[in-house]
């Protein structure tokens, strides 16, 4: 499965990217597979351009993701492993869990 980035995805990528990657293309990012774990998502990315990072967990300075329905937000970070983005992160620091379902949202701070 290769899907198109979701617009909460994209907006994710954008930001760490903008952080740490400033000429990141995201026009060939292509979504291999969505696991939802019940506290949050796993989003396999494949890079259509294998642009070459550094590996490591990023994270982005904006604070939080706010989601209707999803009390305490969501953090978000990307893994890079083997000198390739891996998968996006997104995932609830409360208790009451996430299922995955993107619902309205916005970036807090934005």
């Amino acid at each position: 499965m290769k899907e198109d980035l979701s617009p909460l995805e994209r907006r994710c990528i954008e930001l760490i990217a903008n952080d740490n990657w400033p000429s990141f293309r995201l026009d060939g990012l292509r979504v291999l597979r969505r696991e939802s774990t019940g506290v949050g998502k796993f989003v396999t990315l494949r890079d259509l351009h294998q642009q070459h990072l550094s590996d490591n967990v990023y994270e982005t300075r904006a604070s939080r993701i706010e989601m209707e329905g999803v009390e305490l937000g969501l953090d978000l970070s990307i893994t890079v492993s083997d000198g390739r983005i891996d998968f996006l992160e997104l995932v609830t620091p409360g208790d009451d869990g996430w299922d995955g379902v993107e619902r309205p949202w916005r970036i807090y701070g934005e």
